[in-house]
């Protein structure tokens, strides 16, 4: 786990993807945004890995969301595998970005479709783990990116791909805003 210190009553636990480290660009950036904005920053690394199976995610996300003790708002952002932390989160009424859902897979789906907290949703047309219709029937925010694959980028265009991780970025702070409203 890497800290990164700032207000400890506005807590953030990032939640990577199996292949998607903290490092990756999108969530890299996401860091930057929510510490730039005074946040305390949890960032979690798999103990196993790109080789942790979804049993082994969703046990470390629960223990790992469990134990955040924030004292004020705890926000959990996770990429793809992160977002096996969906019913814990839920459980626990706390917000959430979730990018690149596994909404494919029956408990982060029930749980993103049962929360009423503040939530975000990021995902591509092009990633088969997204599924349109049930982010739509969600109470979240949706933000959709029309060709983005699994990584949000756009295969074959850097330039794309960029202006794409600008404009999730801005929506990350917007909805960040929201909450420290």
């Amino acid at each position: 786990m890497r800290l990164y210190e700032g207000d400890p009553r506005r807590v953030a636990t990032i939640l990577p993807g199996r292949g998607y480290t903290p490092d990756g660009p999108l969530l890299h950036y996401t860091r930057r945004v929510l510490h730039d904005r005074g946040w305390t920053v949890r960032e979690h690394w798999w103990e196993r890995g790109a080789a942790t199976t979804l049993d082994e995610a969703r046990d470390e996300a629960t223990d790992v969301v469990k134990g955040a003790h924030a004292h004020g708002l705890h926000l959990v952002v996770g990429k793809s595998l992160g977002s096996l932390a969906a019913p814990v989160v839920v459980d626990h009424g706390l917000p959430a970005i979730w990018l690149t859902p596994l909404l494919r897979e029956d408990v982060v789906r029930a749980a993103i479709l049962a929360t009423l907290e503040p939530t975000l949703v990021v995902g591509g047309t092009g990633d088969a783990s997204w599924d349109r219709e049930v982010a739509a029937a969600s109470h979240a925010q949706v933000h959709e990116v029309k060709g983005a694959d699994h990584s949000l980028e756009i295969p074959g265009s850097s330039d794309d791909s960029v202006k794409i991780l600008r404009r999730i970025l801005r929506r990350i702070d917007d909805f960040v805003g929201g909450l420290e409203a």
